[in-house]
């Protein structure tokens, strides 16, 4: 069966009433087809129930059971169709009837061939919406277990084939629900998959899925029997559309998927691909089964000997010179992020051994949260210099003349006040002349929060009270207020924290 077919049941007792109405239906698209002609109630009962329409077009008055009794049985049955009445001048007090009972639209005896196409056609257009809905709904319910694959299948019997795509914008990060991760996706699900339908062939289906990591989008393609579809072309395009945004965009793409119950494998292995593969501060597509370019030519020996000499010498330029070495080696060979993370990682163990007193630990933290943090070479260099500067001239209990929790106090503080502005932890631990990592783990241990979670909770309190006191601000004023630039990217931290769109929370407020 045809993807977009949509499925009507004729009830009309009067037969030449119901074949001009069927004439007319088929007229209209050859995507309309009658799966059922009923001349009762009964018979439409014993129609739906095999055949399943999308659309009834049902009279009013008919023996058996009339229109309103069907009508009232279809709502106990709980399924999703769409009437239309037919009724006479006289009938009027019964069509009032029956838009009470939900009906979506009536139409007038004589029934005209361009009345029917009006209503027709706005169903369809309902319908397909629906339909879509319904389908991304199930996907999402089937990743998460929460609905059988026997129903999964059931709706989705039209597909030969499905393949995943995985969108991540900037950096990969490590954690869900990162609120403080700078490359969070400005493009939301109805954007993106209205780019995706001008890519791709009109029979196959694409859904987004926002995942729990904000700057990572889902996409399922889904195609239909005996369709072609040009994966690789259509990534291509998808990519070259992405990547005018100021990050670095990596797509990977499964290989075709033939089977509904391995789509949440495929997805984790994409995801377990997307972490070992992704090239930093630079954008690229990535196939499933690629393997890693083994493109780390350079010989790391010198750096880490020379970086030792420099440390062990005191020479804070020469230690400075040899970073620099590395990071345009890095930019130059396309390290991967993980190859980047794992090399510093290195570095950085080799001082603290050097240091004798020093948590392994908590640095090699710090280095994966620098790395995330930042989404090209130059600001990774600047903000590595920052760090390695601090750790250079001197060690953690040296940082602070304060106690410890006062700065924290301090750090608070700050946050409370600078809410709106663009704040990362580097920039804060910087102001504090403390290390980042120290700062995160002595902030949680008094505050029971992170610093940036401390950062989100303020900026969606303050949200909130202006949501309350000035009810007409509109979303986006409110989101920039709190240091938010991109309202769909405050609109998902918001539902985040609270379980509850921005609107819904208006909403809400409005009812009390």
């Amino acid at each position: 069966m045809i993807k977009n077919m949509i499925k009507v049941l004729i009830v009309e007792d009067k037969a030449p009433i119901l074949w001009s109405i069927k004439k007319k239906v088929q007229n209209f698209s050859p995507d309309f087809i009658i799966t059922g002609e009923a001349f009762n109630g009964i018979e439409a009962l014993e129609s739906i129930k095999k055949n399943q329409p999308d659309i009834i077009i049902t009279d009013i008055l008919m023996p058996v059971m009339d229109g309103l009794k069907l009508i009232a049985e279809i709502n106990n049955m709980n399924i999703q169709v769409k009437f239309i009445i037919i009724s006479g001048h006289d009938e009027f007090e019964f069509a009032r009837q029956a838009m009470k009972l939900g009906v979506d639209e009536y139409l007038l005896k004589p029934i005209t061939q361009e009345a029917l196409n009006k209503i027709l056609d706005k169903l369809s257009i309902d319908i397909a919406r629906q339909k879509s809905n319904t389908k991304q709904k199930l996907i999402s319910e089937f990743l998460s277990k929460e609905v059988n694959l026997k129903e999964f299948e059931h709706n989705f019997d039209d597909y030969e084939s499905y393949y995943v795509v995985l969108i991540c914008s900037g950096s990969y990060s490590h954690y869900s629900l990162n609120y403080s991760h700078p490359h969070n996706f400005s493009i939301s699900e109805e954007e993106l998959q209205f780019l995706v339908s001008e890519l791709i062939p009109h029979n196959v289906f694409f859904w987004p899925i926002s995942t729990s990591k904000l700057n990572e989008m889902l996409g399922i393609f889904c195609v239909p029997k005996n369709t072609e579809f040009p994966q690789k072309e259509v990534a291509v395009l998808l990519f070259n559309e992405l990547e005018k945004q100021a990050f670095p965009i990596t797509i990977i793409l499964s290989e075709s998927i033939r089977k509904l119950e391995d789509l949440s494998k495929s997805i984790w292995s994409l995801s377990d691909s997307l972490r070992k593969k992704i090239v930093f501060g630079h954008s690229s597509i990535i196939m499933d089964d690629q393997m890693p370019s083994t493109l780390y030519k350079k010989d790391a020996v010198d750096i880490e000997r020379n970086l030792i000499l420099a440390f062990k010498a005191k020479d804070r330029q020469a230690f400075m010179n040899e970073l620099s070495l590395f990071i345009n080696t890095s930019c130059n060979l396309r390290y991967t992020q993980l190859k980047l993370e794992r090399q510093l990682k290195k570095y950085l163990s080799l001082l603290i051994d050097l240091s004798m007193d020093l948590q392994t630990d908590d640095y090699q933290y710090d280095i994966v949260e620098i790395v995330m943090f930042n989404n090209n070479y130059p600001t990774l260099h600047e903000n590595l210099t920052t760090y390695f500067g601090l750790f250079f001239q001197q060690q953690i209990q040296q940082y602070s003349v304060k106690p410890i929790h006062e700065v924290i106090e301090l750090a608070a503080t700050y946050i409370e006040e600078h809410f709106s502005e663009q704040i990362t932890i580097i920039d804060i631990a910087e102001m504090f002349n403390l290390e980042p990592c120290y700062l995160s783990k002595s902030f949680k241990q008094l505050k029971q929060i992170s610093p940036m979670n401390y950062l989100t909770q303020k900026r969606i309190n303050v949200a909130k009270e202006y949501m309350a006191k000035h009810p007409s601000m509109k979303l986006k004023e409110i989101a920039e207020i709190v240091g938010y630039s991109n309202q769909y990217y405050f609109s998902r931290i918001f539902k985040s924290v609270t379980d509850q769109s921005p609107s819904v929370f208006k909403d809400n407020l409005t009812d009390l």
